[in-house]
């Protein structure tokens, strides 16, 4: 099982995205309008960027 960090809202963010290897938060959250990130899929672009 996964942790959630809850990021409280700061005037500085413009946008949080939220990177998770639990699928299930993905659309938890994507329907509270807060974007959300497979961690996997993240670190693959990373890598592909460099």
């Amino acid at each position: 099982m996964g942790n959630v960090i809850l990021l409280d809202t700061h005037p500085r963010f413009d946008e949080v995205v939220i990177v998770t290897t639990n699928l299930k938060h993905i659309s938890r959250f994507e329907s509270e309008g807060i974007c959300v990130a497979d961690w996997q899929q993240t670190l693959n672009n990373f890598d592909s960027d460099r």
